[in-house]
């Protein structure tokens, strides 16, 4: 059997000079797995943020007391910092996308608190408190990624800044093949 000129080139030489690096999908497809392992673990963290936020809430009520409010309040400030913090420093050392991690976040928060509290007052303060989570962890996620990869920027770069496919092997200013997404970020993908 014969074997193929190109393959056995390949294992020689590298690309000639001036040659585009081929195009690898590698990060894209950690990415994708990373995103929805984190996701999974933002849903457990806002599983357990629910617990914090609505045993405060209703010790709060329990109490009636003016300590009651501030200590709720501080639980709360604790949480949304905590998950800004850790949404940050998932981000900077891996590659995951933020709104992944939001999405899961406040997707885990709500399983609790839909079915098993009927009163409207609980409601009506966890929800925003649960859409905060989300925010922050996407907000966290994103400073997270633009300190890793860079700003992301017009047509220059090797990495989609919407879908986080590797464009190396494309030339710049062009769109990406994946999404059709025109802006990319500035560095280089983590090896």
């Amino acid at each position: 059997m014969a074997e193929d000129p190109e393959s056995s080139k390949q294992g020689t030489q590298g690309p000639g000079p001036g040659a585009a690096p081929p195009v690898d999908s590698r990060w894209t497809n950690r990415r994708v797995r990373a995103t929805l392992a984190f996701s999974l673990v933002g849903l457990l963290v806002g599983f357990l943020s629910d617990v914090v936020i609505l045993g405060a809430l209703e010790m709060g009520q329990r109490m009636h007391s003016l300590l009651a409010i501030p200590a709720f309040a501080a639980a709360v400030l604790l949480v949304l910092l905590g998950v800004h913090h850790a949404s940050y420093g998932t981000c900077v050392n891996r590659p995951v996308a933020p709104l992944g991690v939001a999405v899961g976040l406040t997707v885990g928060s709500l399983i609790p608190v839909l079915p098993a509290y009927q009163k409207l007052d609980v409601i009506l303060v966890a929800l925003p408190i649960f859409a905060a989570l989300g925010i922050c962890a996407f907000w966290g996620g994103r400073r997270g990624v633009r300190n890793s990869l860079g700003p992301p920027m017009l047509g220059v770069g090797s990495l989609c800044a919407h879908c986080g496919y590797d464009l190396r092997g494309t030339p710049e200013h062009t769109v990406c093949s994946e999404c059709g997404g025109a802006y990319r970020y500035a560095s280089m993908p983590p090896a």
